[in-house]
């Protein structure tokens, strides 16, 4: 016949080790789902900072093709002016004339011409699909 101390003892350490076992199961969930929302909170913030960079980059290039078309504009101006007779001297001072207001006007942002792009891309995946 068996002791029933021994049958305690062994009862009371099975329940001991039934007990640690969902106190760790239950840690590990926490902890796993911890860790998930960390992960995504820092993926949302990388995501974040491309796009702020992505739109600083992209009005960066904007201001840069404006200045260069400008400098453009008015190098042409120049080379124009002596073609159609006038001298450095005749010209006058203060605000641009003519030619330099239209190529300057007619100067696209590169966002404008991206987004132009794509929906022509998209247009003609369009009609590929059909």
């Amino acid at each position: 016949m068996r002791s029933i101390r021994r049958s305690l003892l062994g009862y009371l350490l099975l329940l001991l080790a039934v007990a640690l076992g969902a106190v760790g199961a239950l840690v590990d969930r926490f902890a796993n789902g911890a860790i998930r929302s960390r992960e995504a909170s820092e993926e949302d913030r990388i995501e974040q900072t491309f796009k702020v960079r992505q739109i600083e980059a992209k009005a960066k290039f904007d201001a840069d093709v404006m200045a260069e078309t400008k400098a453009l504009a008015k190098d042409v101006h120049y080379k124009t002016a002596d073609l159609l007779g006038q001298r450095p001297d005749q010209r006058q001072k203060g605000p641009p004339d003519f030619i330099l207001r239209v190529y300057v006007q007619h100067a696209r942002p590169y966002s404008e011409l991206d987004a132009r792009l794509a929906a022509d891309q998209k247009g003609r995946d369009e009609q590929l699909v059909r």
